[in-house]
């Protein structure tokens, strides 16, 4: 989920500190020194986040942490490592939504089994982007086109299964005879780059993404997906509002403990993630990126959500005979 990492500097040049040392650290029974798997690189807006969680965790608690990128593999190399560590509360790892494919699609990793969800930290909305030079102005002259000339209009994602895939999915089942051409690319990021080259009609990325390219005038966002306008870009118009009713789709993020973690640690990660995340800093790094704090009231609660997110995308991937080959 890449942001524009010149944004979150600012924070620092306008005299506002990334995260204020507390007076008196809470105390912890977790291990001193620490890990964070991110299963996105370095700069990405998870790995920003990481960061920021990392720091907290320092200044509140005088715990050591190490932020240990490992890509790749739509998140299954970090989370595997996740898997295979102790059960202590010495390792966590960010989680995010696209993880769910690797159930549900590939098969390859059960988010419930092989790991101990802490908590959902924030959710945001993807948006629809075009070339700077496009013809279609609006996101219902897109859709119309897509109608219109069936099967030629090219739409990218960051790969198969991805929100943006099955956001298309999603798109295609509320718009009849909505057609287009799936091309998933290794990451999103590519994606757009693929737009901005204009060797793509569309596609559906995060906003944290595509804004700063839409601000810096290379590609434009005919529509965000979100249940209401960003702070952001707040002219960029909702599907729900313009062309489609009813259609919203968001990404999500959080973190997860290796399976079998006690539910007294997992419950004081949870405490101090939660605490983390809520400060005016950690907020201020998620508008950036267009998401909103959501942390979940329990680990039960977003084990649960899970579990309803992994039903859905199952029936979703049943019912448009999705297959890593599409």
């Amino acid at each position: 989920m890449p942001i524009a990492r010149r944004q979150f500097l600012q924070l620092a040049a306008a005299g506002l500190p990334v995260f204020h040392a507390a007076s008196a650290r809470a105390a912890l029974s977790l291990p001193t020194n620490m890990r964070i798997i991110c299963p996105y690189p370095a700069g990405d807006a998870s790995d920003l986040i990481c960061r920021s969680v990392s720091e907290s965790l320092r200044a509140d608690h005088g715990r050591t942490v190490l932020v240990d990128n490992k890509p790749g593999g739509l998140g299954l190399i970090g989370l595997t490592d996740l898997a295979r560590s102790p059960k202590d509360g010495s390792t966590i790892a960010f989680i995010g939504s696209q993880h769910v494919t690797l159930q549900t699609l590939q098969k390859k990793f059960d988010l419930l089994k092989n790991m101990s969800p802490i908590t959902r930290i924030n959710y945001g909305p993807m948006c629809i982007c075009v070339p700077a030079n496009s013809p279609y102005k609006t996101i219902e002259q897109l859709l119309k086109a897509m109608v219109d000339k069936p099967g030629t209009i090219t739409f990218g994602s960051g790969g198969i299964g991805t929100p943006a895939h099955l956001g298309l999915e999603v798109l295609k089942g509320k718009v009849p005879g909505l057609s287009a051409v799936h091309v998933p690319f290794k990451a999103a990021s590519e994606s757009l780059q693929a737009v901005m080259a204009g060797q793509l009609d569309c596609a559906m990325a995060i906003t944290a993404s595509a804004f700063p390219l839409v601000a810096d005038k290379r590609i434009r966002c005919l529509a965000v997906t979100g249940s209401k306008r960003t702070t952001a870009q707040p002219d960029i118009p909702t599907m729900t509002e313009k062309a489609v009713p009813g259609f919203v789709w968001t990404w999500w993020g959080g973190f997860a403990a290796p399976p079998g973690t006690p539910a007294p640690v997992l419950e004081e990660l949870r405490v101090a993630l939660v605490a983390a995340i809520e400060k005016p800093e950690m907020r201020k790094l998620l508008d950036l990126s267009s998401s909103e704090v959501a942390p979940s009231k329990t680990s039960a609660q977003f084990v649960q959500e899970l579990q309803q997110e992994i039903d859905a995308q199952t029936l979703l991937i049943k019912q448009n005979n999705i297959t890593m080959d599409s």
